[in-house]
């Protein structure tokens, strides 16, 4: 009797021998796994971004508005790529302009831009832009469709004609200004309309009436346009003096 119980015994001393050396293997092999890396932030570039006068406006359905430097406008689709290089097709001019991400967060952005003036010569600008908190205009902007007429002194009635979003034409009454419209390329954010004028037909020397022949200089103004009751243009004033400063 005295022999099954210490057989007893020493089998379940073993056992817990045995047991308690598997559990401080089994607990040496578990090594402590690191902490897994945090995922970068992405942000995107959709949204309007300014610095004094100059702004970059994305739109989530690809559509691009800016005015980044002296006298140049810019608007069309856009493309980004993983590098953060935006592609912009102009379609008025047939020209393509670059905006190189190279710094983004939620309220900053640094971007150098390639683009082509009037006179075919290519060149760069860089910006520091602030995110403000106004809205990036689309493909139809408030303009589209609409027509604008004020009464002059000289040209009689001047119309401003908006055919699509950014294509629009500048006519007039006068016996001589009427022979020479004024084909506008524009774009609009807000309550502001940036625009340039180049000769409707190249076949046709737009006359010196006045300061008629001046929109055909390809100077940027703009207008600031309000809008009434079922989408009606009722105002457009002159505000490039403050505007492009």
């Amino acid at each position: 009797m005295k022999t099954v119980f210490r057989f007893g015994l020493i089998a379940t001393v073993m056992a817990a021998f045995t047991f308690t050396s598997c559990s401080k293997d089994d607990n040496e092999d578990v090594k402590p796994q690191p902490e897994p890396e945090p995922e970068p932030i992405v942000y995107s570039e959709v949204g309007v971004w300014e610095s004094g006068q100059y702004f970059i406006a994305l739109n989530e359905d690809h559509t691009l508005t800016a005015y980044v430097a002296p006298n140049f406008i810019d608007a069309g689709s856009y493309s980004i790529s993983d590098e953060k290089i935006i592609t912009c097709k102009n379609n008025f001019y047939v020209r393509t302009t670059t905006y190189s991400i190279k710094s983004i967060d939620d309220k900053n952005m640094r971007v150098d831009v390639k683009y082509v003036d009037d006179e075919g010569n290519e060149k760069s600008t860089s910006l520091n832009l602030v995110k403000s908190d106004k809205e990036a205009p689309s493909r139809s902007n408030p303009l589209v469709g609409k027509t604008y007429n004020f009464l002059t002194n000289y040209f009689g009635t001047v119309t401003y004609s908006f055919e699509s979003d950014n294509l629009g034409m500048k006519t007039s009454t006068n016996k001589n200004a009427s022979r020479c419209p004024i084909r506008l390329f524009y774009i609009t954010i807000e309550d502001l309309c940036y625009f340039k004028g180049y000769n409707y037909s190249q076949a046709v020397q737009v006359v010196s009436v006045g300061g008629w022949n001046d929109s055909d200089m390809s100077n940027l103004e703009v207008l600031r346009f309000t809008m009434g009751a079922g989408g009606v243009i009722t105002d457009m004033t002159n505000v490039s003096k403050d505007v492009l400063k």
